[in-house]
């Protein structure tokens, strides 16, 4: 079956040749000769070339014809240009898949609402305290009158087993509307519901999250109904939540959520838990401000003065507009900043190579000249010529967001990788990433191919046509367009530059801290052994066994437990403390950090002692008792005096005594300002779960199995987590800092690169262009030297206006990093002048490669030549 246009065509052509077959038919009845007739009848009948034209126009296909000619004439050209293709495309597709992977994070941490029923419904209640929270829970989800429902959870890490092996999985007590409220419908099974959650510990009853089910369990159809133990507790299958629905907190995904009546059953104690409602239809945000806070106070007022004042505090209500829809926000503030400034690097990235790609399109259209300046001879339109030169721009950009998805989908990957350990953030190919990069194509198309398509079709045509230079008018345009292009890249390059040495050197700052200890050797691993079931007395004895077996093993200096890891990234906390005695100054503040440790924490981490002992067995069975301060607390304190026997109080722990002074170290991160330390026994029946810590001698690899042989041999179905080496803690700490500063070091190289390919085609360019007055000037007695000086003056002055407008535009866009830095300021002078000097250097490496081509030419070839 031939197609509609051929069918069309043929018909066509048949009606013309029978329309002149007819006319000649009838001038030879008329007594002309078949010759006569024939061209009398063409004469009469016209161009049938324009008849053609005309028909089609009439069709409505002639403008999709020419786009699709246009598409057909720019692939073949660009085939034909395979290493300017090469160049533009790879540019295009570094930068648009890094935009694209960064929007992709982004998108997934601030904008992307939960994939829930009507999410913007969902508003956060805030701040109903700590002293009733289940009792003010209940009666605000059932005395409200703007409320759909109402839920509440809480995530925690526990040990699932299905009788073969155990593993670590975060786990979620969740109320028993939570999905009924969140409109999320089992994909097996069912889902819970409030006769689930009205019996303390009475319903051992499990719902697994999709990506668990087919992770652990193969998606087995037959799953409900089969039981489980979490946390040593049997619980029943009774459904398999949706495909898409994973969490309500971004970087958390639980595999098993319990109803929250089992909280007793996981956890010992939990404070508070989040909250969340459904507003009702029709109900606006202020309106169930006002009457969920009417009621809290109701609810509170039977308590009288029993109330705290954490409990006084009103009812905050955080609409989803804010960030509710897209769950709770911890990873989101760690991170959002940092995503946000990597946006707008790789934007000017991007914006860059559109510049490059741009100049390379205008030194192209400047060897096409000849076939431009023949095609508006022949007739064709100026908007004709440009939609085919931007339909060329627009095959580009196609090729290089295609190839960009591809970059995007790796770029991700290695964003994914610098998150915490625990968070979980699922980011695959979606509609709106697919609207993205459609977007950001269509976009540097047309940044990158409208400015070159106009410039190339304004030209004077009679110069062009004998082949001679343009017109001297013509000529300072399309120059200063293209000095004008390298200008701003070399001044975006400079931003980068400084951008990315600014981050560079605050890793650098980061990296090179004292923090106090000797990291390497040091291996730490995790082991809840309260989520097997452990009373705090098997607690305390499991932990007694596991350290003298971990302490005799070969290849074993020292090992301590530890409820948190040194430099663990958090804030942390301080104590104020009281100090008889003190020789401190009065404006310094009487406060100190406080951190919870075991015996042989000053051995397993390298820390000496420089006055006294350090904790023994004994300080274990009287905690509080005993403590250890370092050498900035006691020369803050004490001065010159001896510290050891001195007493020291804190809240409502009184004459705790100091029994020994450790070296100086960094408890909570390297970013710490407070030096001051006090280390404390950590209490055993808190010790729940415990981070091992062991100094190895020798191989670690072979410690680390041997550690987990000797956990199996005490209790074969307590799973070993988190394993690794206390340098890879150190190096997780600053995740953010190390994303931050590998990218925008990365990309202010690539924007550098592309600068300089800019003003090496600029140069190239220009030395073409002037070669006759180069070989006059040679002829006449100009040395290589001059010639050489003359085109690196002409790339200097470039250099010097890009960094004339680079540097003040650098000086405001450091203000974004605010926060972010460490060690130096926004406006660090030394980083200034390196980005400069490193920007100057290669610039005028770009320029020299033309300047020495410039001055070697023969003058005698070159004016035969012109």
């Amino acid at each position: 079956m031939k197609f509609w246009r051929q069918r069309k065509d043929e018909e066509l052509n048949a009606e013309i040749r029978h329309h002149l077959d007819e006319a000649i038919r009838d001038r030879i009845a008329r007594g002309e000769t078949p010759e006569q007739a024939r061209l009398n009848a063409q004469r009469e009948f016209g161009n049938v070339g324009l008849v053609k034209e005309v028909t089609r126009e009439m069709w409505g296909w002639t403008q999709l014809e020419r786009s699709l000619q246009d598409l057909r004439f720019g692939v073949r050209l660009l085939f034909k240009h395979k290493s300017f293709t090469l160049i533009a495309v790879l540019s295009l597709a570094l930068g648009i898949g890094a935009t694209t992977a960064i929007f992709s994070l982004l998108d997934a941490l601030l904008w992307k609402t939960l994939p829930v029923n009507q999410p913007e419904q969902l508003v956060s209640v805030n701040g109903l305290g700590f002293a009733y929270p289940d009792a003010v829970y209940r009666e605000l989800r059932e005395k409200n009158s703007v409320f759909a429902g109402m839920f509440t959870f809480h995530a925690l890490e526990v040990t699932m087993s299905d009788g073969q092996q155990a593993e670590p999985v975060l786990g979620e007590l969740v109320s028993g509307d939570f999905y009924t409220v969140l409109g999320v419908a089992p994909h097996l099974g069912r889902v819970f519901n409030k006769a689930d959650d009205q019996t303390p510990g009475a319903h051992f009853v499990t719902v697994l999250s999709y990506d668990f089910w087919q992770r652990r369990f193969g998606a087995d159809p037959q799953i409900i109904g089969k039981q489980i133990k979490i946390n040593n507790h049997s619980f029943t299958i009774v459904g398999v939540s949706a495909r898409d629905f994973r969490h309500v907190e971004i970087g958390s995904a639980p595999a098993v959520r319990v109803p929250m009546m089992m909280k007793r059953e996981m956890l010992d104690y939990i404070d508070t838990t989040p909250v969340m409602a459904r507003l009702k239809e029709g109900v606006s945000l202020a309106q169930a401000q006002a009457a969920t806070e009417t009621l809290y106070q109701n609810i509170l007022a039977p308590f009288g003065a029993n109330v705290p004042p954490a409990n006084r505090r009103p009812i905050r209500l955080v609409a989803a507009e804010t960030g509710v829809a897209r769950g709770a926000a911890n990873l989101r503030n760690q991170y959002s900043q940092s995503l946000l400034l990597l946006l707008a690097l790789v934007g000017a990235v991007l914006l860059i190579a559109c510049l490059n790609v741009a100049n390379l399109l205008l030194a192209r259209a400047a060897t096409r000249q000849k076939e431009i300046a023949v095609r508006l001879a022949v007739g064709a339109g100026r908007f004709r010529l440009v939609r085919q030169l931007l339909t060329e721009g627009f095959v580009l950009a196609a090729l290089g967001g295609a190839l960009g998805l591809l970059f995007a989908r790796w770029g991700t990957v290695v964003l994914l990788g610098f998150l915490p350990p625990k968070a979980t953030l699922e980011i695959e190919p979606d509609g709106r990433m697919l609207a993205f990069t459609s977007g950001v194509t269509v976009l540097t198309g047309l940044l990158f191919g409208l400015a070159p398509a106009m410039q190339a079709t304004r030209f004077d045509l009679i110069p062009a046509l004998k082949n001679d230079a343009v017109g001297t008018a013509t000529i300072v345009r399309r120059w200063e367009l293209r000095r004008l292009l390298v200008v701003l890249q070399v001044a975006l390059s400079l931003v980068l530059l400084v951008g990315g040495g600014l981050f560079a050197r605050s890793l650098r700052n980061l990296r090179a801290v004292n923090h106090g200890y000797s990291s390497d050797q040091i291996v730490t691993m995790e082991i809840a052994p309260d989520r097997s079931g452990y009373t705090a007395e098997q607690q305390q004895n499991f932990y007694a066994q596991l350290h003298e077996r971990v302490a005799a093993l070969p290849g074993v200096q020292a090992a301590t437990y530890l409820g948190m890891l040194p430099l663990n990234g958090s804030e942390g906390f301080e104590g104020k403390i009281e100090i008889p005695g003190s020789r401190s100054s009065p404006n310094q503040k009487a406060t100190a950090l406080f951190y919870g440790i075991s015996p042989q924490f000053f051995a397993t981490f390298g820390l000496s002692l420089q006055r006294g002992r350090d904790f023994t067995m004994q300080d274990v069975k009287t905690p509080l008792k005993s403590i250890l301060v370092n050498d900035s607390f006691a020369r803050a304190f004490f001065g010159a005096e001896n510290p050891l026997g001195k007493r020291v109080s804190t809240g409502s722990f009184k004459d705790m005594e100091i029994v020994g002074v450790a070296s100086d170290a960094k408890v909570l991160n390297l970013k710490e300002t407070m030096s001051r330390t006090v280390y404390y026994i950590q209490e055993p029946r808190h010790m729940g779960r415990q981070r091992l810590c062991v100094r190895a001698i020798g191989d670690v690899a072979a410690l680390i199995t041997a550690i987990r042989h000797e956990v199996r041999s005490l209790d074969p179905n307590l799973p070993l987590y988190n394993v690794k080496t206390f340098d890879r803690h150190i190096n997780e700490s600053i995740s953010r800092e190390r994303l931050i500063a590998l990218l925008a070091s990365f990309f202010s190289l690539f924007a550098l690169l592309l600068a300089a390919l800019g003003l090496y085609g600029v140069m190239a360019y220009a030395v073409a262009r002037r070669s006759r007055e180069i070989s006059i000037r040679m002829a006449l007695g100009a040395q290589a030297g001059s010639v050489l000086w003359l085109v690196l003056r002409e790339t200097l002055w470039l250099v010097l206006i890009g960094i004339g407008i680079g540097l003040p535009a650098a000086l405001a866009a450091t203000k974004l990093t605010k926060g972010l830095l460490f060690g130096l300021t926004a406006n660090d002078p030394l980083t200034m002048t390196m980005a400069t000097m490193l920007l100057i250097g290669i610039a005028l490496l770009a320029g020299f490669l033309p300047a020495r081509r410039a001055a070697r030419v023969d003058p005698l070839i070159a004016l035969r030549h012109e």
